[in-house]
């Protein structure tokens, strides 16, 4: 979630945590991950978000991807219908979904 236009303090400290999996061993290491990012109103902060957390995990070694959008999906939920009457932001979450699961398969295979 974003909210004053940043990453929630929540989900910070929840990232800021997750530095135990890197110092015991690399946990996440080539891991696939992709982000995406839900606020109030359009434009309030989800690609400032996003691109905090592929910063995370990018310092976790874990291969980061994005789908069609440039950097994950960014949603809003300030519209009719909340976040289900965001057509485009569902769209784009579908896409960076599918792009996850397509990566994470190719790691599969090669392993």
């Amino acid at each position: 979630p974003v909210y004053l236009g940043m990453m929630a303090s929540q989900c910070k400290a929840f990232l800021d945590r997750s530095i135990l999996l890197k110092r015991n061993g690399g946990r996440l290491r080539d891991r696939v991950g992709g982000v995406l990012a839900v606020g109030q109103v359009r434009n309030g902060g989800q690609e400032l978000t996003i691109q905090a957390v592929q910063a995370v995990l990018l310092t976790h070694d874990m291969i980061c991807v994005s789908g069609a959008p440039h950097f994950g999906a960014a949603l809003w939920s300030g519209g009719p219908g909340g976040i289900e009457g965001d057509e485009a932001g569902l769209e784009a979450a579908r896409d960076v979904g599918r792009r996850v699961a397509e990566v994470a398969a190719m790691q599969v295979g090669q392993k």
